[in-house]
């Protein structure tokens, strides 16, 4: 058990935001935790990583994966006598890897003696260096399943890692649900229901990069196979094209229904907005987290998505694209999903259920425990409450004293001022504001009715309060503290 923190110095813990319309709200809850406890609590831009920490030199920094591109960075944060903690972006949801789909196989597959493919997928782009990880002061992995393998394929040992389940998840717990809706926008009066359409075509349809980039990153980095990489993207582009095609039907055939088409995280949205630009029904939801969309949702339709999963939570029914072949099947959305064989079966299913007059598949329905917890864990609204209380214990037992002068020195700050101007007019910006309406909505909800946590809790940019070290001029990180 994890008690208030009583040293005279305040512990400092950095969460790192990669995409904040997924992963913001779940780090809300986190940084509340925190603070509850006393400690000071950073939400840093993963974009503006490397001059936001330098200039902070915190004791802890919680870093969203610990992949092959983020070795030299933590490997300094390392030399700093910065503590690494991890709480992945994908935690236990992979899909299937084909063996002649790695050109080298890991260490971690052949040590384990039965290989797991969903789990390699993970070894695949995690980072090589053992001594690196070995340095892990904290992983926060998402389910007891991931946390045996990692521990079997000696990728962590035991002492490094919690089992916490993920922040995000938190939301599908009903006791956060009215704070789920009041954080996430909606198209439609907020007592009416939509038609949602998760899209997962990241490799077709890519956001940062051109396709051939992508390729090329998956083969250079991550040792796949070039030929399975490009069928993959033969596959996605088909299914893109299908996906599109079935949404114009659902418009036509449903045109009194709000139609929320949902992208990946990683893609462009102008194939969407030129393909539904003629049609009134259909709306591009690339805002709020997924639990605000699905909370509002009458059914979900999908293409090997892992929101199939998250429905599933919340017993929503979920139609997939059955009639598709699939590039990276993952069993687990296989098994919660409706297997649609055409787009006519599809559409009349979908009549079914907006007439209440439908049933969700028995075989789904026995699936869903097991699922659930083989992905996720619990779903008991508390996994932010298990992630602080990891990172305290973690930061109790290691006392940090960030070496301070060795931060300075690596802060460039020509470079952090340069970077700020694109991601402030980016889609990840996040500022005071938002950060205000998500814990709003977050103390609007809880069950314990901290109403002094609420008076006392301040969120301030960092550099108002002098968070930050010398030479470094308005930064982007929001302090949450008490």
């Amino acid at each position: 058990m994890c008690s208030n923190i009583n040293n005279k110095k305040q512990q400092r813990i950095a969460l790192l935001v990669d995409n904040p319309q997924r992963d913001l709200p779940g780090l809300c809850l986190v940084a509340r935790a925190i603070a509850r406890k006393g400690a000071i609590c950073f939400l840093v831009p993963m974009n503006l990583r490397t001059s936001e920490i330098w200039a902070l030199a915190p004791d802890l920094v919680l870093i969203n994966h610990l992949r092959t591109i983020y070795e030299n960075w933590v490997e300094e944060l390392l030399k700093a006598n910065i503590l690494i903690g991890i709480l992945d972006t994908e935690g236990n949801v992979f899909g299937t890897v084909p063996s002649n789909a790695i050109i080298n196989k890991t260490k971690s597959s052949q040590s384990t003696g039965k290989r797991l493919p969903a789990l390699e997928q993970h070894a695949l782009s995690m980072t090589r260096n053992p001594e690196i990880r070995r340095q892990v002061a904290c992983y926060c992995v998402w389910t007891p399943s991931f946390a045996d393998y990692a521990n079997k394929a000696r990728w962590y040992e035991n002492k490094q890692m919690f089992i916490t389940g993920t922040p995000r998840a938190d939301f599908y717990s009903p006791c956060w649900h009215k704070a789920s809706l009041r954080i996430s926008p909606h198209f439609t009066r907020e007592s009416e229901k939509i038609i949602l359409v998760a899209t997962n075509f990241p490799l077709a349809n890519p956001r940062f990069a051109t396709p051939k980039k992508e390729v090329k990153n998956l083969t250079s980095l991550y040792n796949y196979d070039a030929d399975f990489v490009r069928k993959c993207e033969s596959t996605q582009l088909n299914a893109l094209k299908g996906l599109i095609e079935l949404v114009t039907q659902l418009s036509d055939a449903f045109p009194d229904q709000t139609i929320v088409c949902r992208p990946h995280p990683f893609e462009n949205d102008n194939i969407y907005i030129e393909s539904f630009k003629s049609l009134q029904n259909v709306h591009l939801g690339r805002d709020g987290t997924m639990d605000g969309w699905l909370l509002r949702a009458t059914f979900l339709v999908h293409w090997g998505s892992s929101s199939a999963i998250e429905a599933s939570m919340l017993d929503i029914p979920t139609l997939a694209l059955g009639w598709l072949p699939l590039s990276f099947p993952i069993p687990h959305v296989e098994d919660l999903s409706d297997k649609c064989n055409d787009a006519n079966e599809l559409i009349a299913k979908a009549s079914a259920i907006i007439k209440q007059n439908y049933t969700i598949p028995e075989t789904v329905l026995c699936n869903r425990e097991r699922v659930i917890a083989s992905t996720y864990d619990k779903i008991d609204g508390k996994s932010h409450e298990r992630v602080a209380e990891a990172l305290l214990i973690t930061l109790n037992k290691n006392p940090s004293k960030p070496n301070k002068e060795f931060c300075r020195d690596a802060l460039n700050p020509t470079t952090a001022v340069s970077s700020k101007i694109p991601w402030d007019n980016s889609e990840k910006y996040f500022g005071k504001s938002k950060i205000i309406t998500i814990m709003d909505a977050i103390d609007l909800t809880d069950e314990k009715k901290d109403f002094e946590l609420k008076k006392k809790l301040k969120i301030e940019f960092a550099s108002e309060r002098g968070d930050y070290q010398d030479k470094f001029p308005n930064g982007r990180t929001i302090t949450i503290s008490t």
